[in-house]
C-alpha cells in the first residue's frame, strides 16, 4: 500500500483489511517504527529523516539537499523551535468577513487554509514542487555502493525472478482484467445527453467541462495528459473564490479563441478568466450571498451562463455583452409553489433541447422552457418560462423524517428524457419529462428511500445504472439498512436496489462527493479520509485505504488515472485496480481541497476552500 498513507487510529484489523493494509505505525519521534517508508507524507523525495527539521533554518529552503524545495507564496512559514525545531504554521490573521457556505467567518478562518496537520506535524502552505533530483546511479563510479548493488540486483533478477514474473496464463488474464477495471468505459455515438455520454465531453459544440462532473450523468472531468511530474505553476486569486464539495471550475474553448476559466464561491461572486494566463475576461458577476454550487455554460454555443446562489436566484446571464456580464432573467426559488424547506440554489442546472433543469431548495424539480434567441444586433436572448415545478417530497416521506427538510443540494443527472433527482430527506425520484413538450405532465418513474441527503450529484454510468452516495446528515433505521453507497437499476422501479453497503468502511460518516464509476469499480472518499472501492457488480468491498482527514472532494477520472484532493493540501493521481490503488504522485499544493479538479490541456484546475484557483502542471513542461 501506498506509505505515505497515515496511521489508523485502532491497532486492530478491520474485518475487510489484511497486515498488508496496515500502514507502518509512528511518526517523526518514532524512526524504528517509520523504517521502510519516507518520514513525511507532504514533502515528496529527497533525503529527509526523523529528527531533520531540529537545526532547520530558514537557509534550509534554498538549500537543495534538504529534500524541501517550496514554493512560499505567502508570510506563512515560520521557524518555531517549541517542538524539537519543526516548521509551525504563522499564527492565524484574521482576514475580511464573509457569509459564506459554512457560516458566518473570516476568510483565512478554515483550520486547513494557513498549515496542514499531517502526521503529527505541520506542514506549511505551501509546496508545489518535487524535490530536487538525485544524481542518477549510471552518473556514479562503478565501485560506488548504489551502482554495484544495482548491477548484481539486476543479474539477480534477470536470472532468478524473470521468469517466475510472467507466470502463467490465467495470471497474466487477472492481470489484465486488474488493470482494465480501474479505466472508465467511455460509451460510443447516441445521445450526448445520459448514459449514452458516459465518460465523454458534453458539447461538440463547446469543447470543455461546461458543468459540476462535466456531463448529464456526472461522469466527465476533462482531457490528459495528467502531469508526470507535477508541480504548481500559477495561483490565482480571483473572484469566485472559496469553494466546496459542490463547486468545480469550468474550462472551455469559447468561439472568441480563448480557453475560459468560470468559477464560483463563497464570495458570492462569479469570475471569467482566461485559464492560460489568468486574465480577466469579464468584470465578475456579484450576488449578495455565497454561491455553493457550479455554474453551467450553455453546451449548445449560445453565450449564456446559468448559476443560483444562497440569495435565492436562479439566474440566465449574457456574456456578450462587453465588458460586463448581464443577467436577463431570474427566478426567485420563494415565488414557486407549493414548497417545502430552503430556498438557495446549491446544484448545478442542465440545459436539453432549449430546456433548463434544475433542483432548489424549495424542494422542488423546476422545467424552465428558455426560448433562446440571437437578434439582429447578434445578442443573446432569452424568454424563460417556468413549464413544471415538480414537487420531490410526498408525505410518506415526512412522516418518514419527522421533518420538512428536503430541499435539494445534489445536482440532477439526466439519461435522456429522464431526470433523476434526491432531495434532502433522501428521496430519489426519477421523472419522464417527455410529456411536456406536448403539453402534457411530467410522470414519476421512480421512487426510492436512500434515508439521507445526496450532497453533490446523482451518477449514471453507461448502462444507465444510478450510483448514490449519502451525506451523513442523517443516521436512522434506513441508512443503518442501507450504508452509505448505493446501486440502483431504474428498469426495476418496483425493486431498483442492485447493491448497497451497510456494514463497510465508511461507517456512519457519510460522503461529501459523488462516486466516481470505472469499469469494475466504484469509488468513493469517505468524510473521514477513508478511501473505499467497490465492486460495481456486486457492491463487494474491494480495498480500502486511509487518506488524510477530512476529505470530501469527489474524485476524478484524468488519463486513466483518478485524482482526488484532501484537506491536509495533498492532490494525489493513482492507478486503479481489483487489489488496491497505485499512487503514482502525491503533490502539496497547500490549502484544503473540497472540490473535484478539472483537468484540461495538460493542466490541473484545483479551487480551494480558503479562496484561491491553484494551476498544476508539469515540471517539464515549465521548464520548457
Amino acid at each position: 500500500m501506498d506509505s505515505r498513507d497515515p496511521t489508523h487510529s485502532s491497532g486492530t484489523l478491520a474485518a475487510y483489511e489484511t497486515m498488508a493494509d496496515q500502514p507502518r505505525r509512528g511518526g517523526p519521534h518514532d524512526p524504528p517504527a517509520a523504517s521502510g517508508r519516507r518520514w513525511s507524507p507532504v514533502v515528496v523525495g529527497g533525503p529527509v529523516g526523523p529528527h531533520r527539521w531540529d537545526d532547520f533554518t530558514e537557509d534550509d529552503l534554498e538549500d537543495p539537499l534538504s529534500g524541501v524545495t517550496p514554493q512560499v507564496y505567502s508570510d506563512d512559514f515560520i521557524i518555531d523551535s517549541s517542538d524539537h525545531g519543526r516548521p509551525q504554521p504563522a499564527p492565524y490573521t484574521a482576514g475580511p468577513y464573509f457569509a459564506g457556505p459554512y457560516g458566518a467567518g473570516q476568510y483565512g478562518a478554515d483550520p486547513y487554509s494557513d498549515g496542514a496537520y499531517v502526521d503529527g506535524f505541520y506542514a506549511a502552505e505551501a509546496y508545489g514542487d518535487e524535490a530536487p533530483e538525485q544524481p542518477a546511479w549510471w552518473d556514479l563510479p562503478i565501485w560506488a555502493p548504489p551502482r554495484l548493488v544495482l548491477v548484481i540486483g539486476a543479474l539477480v533478477l534477470t536470472i532468478v525472478v524473470w521468469p517466475l514474473s510472467h507466470g502463467s496464463e490465467s495470471d497474466q488474464a487477472g492481470a489484465a482484467e486488474s488493470d482494465v477495471a480501474g479505466l472508465v468505459p467511455v460509451a460510443e455515438g447516441g445521445d450526448v445527453v445520459g448514459a449514452s455520454a458516459f465518460g465523454r465531453a458534453w458539447s461538440a459544440t463547446v469543447p470543455g467541462v461546461l458543468t459540476l462532473l462535466g456531463n448529464p450523468s456526472r461522469s466527465f472531468n476533462g482531457t490528459g495528459p495528467l502531469p508526470t511530474r507535477p508541480r504548481v505553476v500559477d495561483r490565482r486569486t480571483q473572484p469566485g473564490m472559496g469553494a466546496g464539495p459542490a463547486s468545480q471550475a469550468l474550462v472551455a474553448e469559447r468561439s472568441d479563441g480563448h480557453t475560459w476559466a468560470i468559477s464560483a464561491g463563497a464570495d458570492g461572486k462569479v469570475g471569467f478568466t482566461d485559464a492560460d494566463s489568468g486574465e480577466q475576461l469579464l468584470a465578475p458577476l456579484e450576488t449578495s450571498r455565497a454561491i455553493r454550487g457550479t455554474p453551467t455554460l450553455d453546451p449548445d454555443g449560445y453565450p449564456l451562463l446559468y448559476v443560483g446562489g444562497d440569495d435565492g436566484e436562479l439566474r440566465v446571464v449574457a456574456l456578450d455583452r462587453g465588458s460586463q456580464p448581464e443577467v436577463l432573467w431570474s427566478l426567485r426559488s420563494s415565488t414557486v409553489s407549493p414548497s417545502q424547506w430552503g430556498t438557495d440554489w446549491k446544484g448545478s442546472p442542465l440545459v436539453r433541447d432549449d430546456t433548463l433543469i434544475m433542483g432548489g431548495g424549495n424542494s422542488n424539480l423546476h422545467v424552465i422552457k428558455l426560448n433562446r434567441s440571437i437578434d439582429e444586433m447578434g445578442k443573446v436572448r432569452v424568454a424563460p418560462e417556468l413549464v413544471a415545478a415538480l414537487p420531490t417530497w410526498d408525505d410518506e416521506l415526512d412522516r418518514n423524517l419527522g421533518d420538512r427538510e428536503t430541499g435539494i443540494d445534489a445536482s440532477v443527472a439526466l439519461d435522456g428524457q429522464t431526470a433523476w433527482v434526491v432531495n434532502g430527506g433522501g428521496l430519489l425520484t426519477g421523472w419522464d419529462l417527455s410529456p411536456l413538450d406536448r403539453g402534457g405532465q411530467a410522470r414519476k418513474v421512480l421512487r426510492f428511500w436512500a434515508g439521507d441527503a445526496v450532497d453533490t450529484a446523482v451518477t449514471l454510468d453507461e448502462t444507465g445504472a444510478i450510483y448514490l452516495a449519502t451525506s451523513g446528515r442523517r443516521n436512522n433505521a434506513r441508512t443503518a439498512e442501507l450504508g452509505r453507497v448505493m446501486k440502483l437499476d431504474p428498469g426495476n422501479p418496483e425493486n431498483p436496489l442492485v447493491w448497497s453497503t451497510a456494514g463497510s468502511p465508511l461507517g456512519d460518516s457519510g460522503v461529501a462527493g459523488a462516486p466516481v464509476v470505472t469499469a469494475g469499480l466504484v469509488v468513493v472518499v469517505g468524510n473521514e479520509g477513508k478511501l473505499v472501492a467497490f465492486d460495481r457488480d456486486s457492491g463487494r468491498v474491494q480495498w480500502a485505504r486511509q487518506v488524510q482527514a477530512p476529505a470530501r472532494a469527489t474524485p476524478v477520472m484524468v488519463d486513466g488515472a483518478m485524482v482526488v484532493g484532501s484537506c491536509d493540501g495533498l492532490l494525489r493521481a493513482w492507478d486503479l485496480g481489483l487489489d488496491g490503488p497505485e499512487e503514482r504522485w502525491s503533490l502539496n499544493v497547500g490549502g484544503c481541497i473540497e472540490s473535484p479538479v478539472t483537468a484540461w490541456a495538460g493542466r490541473l484546475f484545483v479551487p480551494q476552500r480558503n479562496g484561491g484557483l491553484v494551476v498544476v502542471g508539469s515540471a517539464d513542461a515549465a521548464a520548457g
